[in-house]
């Protein structure tokens, strides 16, 4: 499985929507589908929101979404932490109608997360606090966490276990590509739809893995 195999499937969908907005609408159908594994306080609200999905798109479009999603699991399971939902992105041109938004590269996260984090900071953070926090108020699609997540799994750390995360981003179509991908990962996980500057919160979405271990 390769992400350029799911781009393909996604750009041969309906032609009367624009690759950025199918594109979006999966995130979205996949949001909604794993929010509603545990979240039951939304439950609702995003069930309905995923039923609009349905009937804008039909039943044919939703059941590539499906399928799509089954796709990207695997690749996490096949190919391991990456930014995979970022490079679809590129991949279909979406950060040339979407506010010229540009995500990290994932290598060059990687590399960054690399300066910042050893084992040793590891160790004695867990052994003071139990637990290492991660908090990013402007993530896109998640690069940067995931490229510490990466970083922590090499150096020996359960992040399900260790670790706890805090993303925000003010756009929700790119916050729900960073909510997703750390979801796949059982990561606990609170992303939120706001300002961090003004600290305006919009929306906010709990991973399943945050949910079910509190």
């Amino acid at each position: 499985m390769t992400v350029e195999l799911i781009v393909k499937k996604i750009k041969q969908l309906d032609g009367k929507y624009r690759y950025d907005e199918l594109f979006f609408a999966w995130i979205h159908s996949m949001a909604y589908t794993l929010s509603n594994q545990a979240d039951l306080t939304n439950f609702d609200e995003r069930e309905k929101k995923y039923l609009e999905l349905f009937k804008k798109y039909g039943e044919g479009t939703l059941k590539v979404f499906s399928e799509c999603f089954a796709e990207l699991i695997d690749l996490f399971d096949e190919n391991g932490i990456d930014d995979h939902l970022g490079k679809m992105y590129h991949l279909l041109n979406a950060h040339n109608s979407n506010k010229g938004q540009f995500f990290t590269p994932y290598s060059l996260s990687l590399a960054s997360a690399k300066l910042a984090i050893d084992k040793d900071f590891l160790e004695k953070t867990i052994e003071k606090s139990g637990k290492i926090r991660i908090g990013e108020n402007a993530c896109g699609a998640g690069s940067m966490i995931l490229a510490q997540l990466q970083l922590m799994k090499d150096l020996g750390v359960n992040y399900q276990k260790n670790v706890e995360v805090e993303a925000c981003d003010l756009d929700e179509n790119v916050l729900l590509m960073c909510y997703v991908q750390l979801s796949l990962l059982g990561v606990r996980a609170k992303c939120y739809v706001g300002n961090a500057l003004s600290q305006e919160i919009y929306d906010i979405w709990k991973t399943p893995m945050h949910l079910i271990w509190r």
